[in-house]
């Protein structure tokens, strides 16, 4: 899997940020599902949110969302996969970027 920015950058308030992944699925469940990139800051407040569908199967996806950092001490990227029609959701990822003001 590739991130972008590196997991050991720190990001800055204020500062617009491409964020892009590529991500590994296996979706085995169901013939669809979806492959969402969640931005979160450290409160939990959505600062992006981009899903694509997926079919059974394994496969690659690349995942990016724009962001304005906030001013937060961290901000979290997750990628859930959820199965269509189901309730569960597996999280394929998830990164965590220290904040500087």
């Amino acid at each position: 899997m590739s991130t972008s920015p590196a997991d050991t950058e720190t990001l800055k308030a204020g500062s617009s940020v491409k964020i892009r992944y590529e991500v590994q699925y296996n979706l085995a469940s169901t013939d669809t599902g979806s492959l969402t990139l969640v931005v979160q800051d450290a409160s939990y407040e959505t600062l992006g949110n981009e899903f694509y569908v997926v079919h059974k199967g394994s496969g690659t996806e690349i995942l990016e969302a724009e962001i304005t950092v906030p001013e937060s001490r961290a901000v979290q990227v997750f990628t859930p996969l959820s199965p269509q029609g189901s309730s569960s959701t597996t999280v394929v990822d998830t990164r965590l970027y220290k904040v500087e003001q």
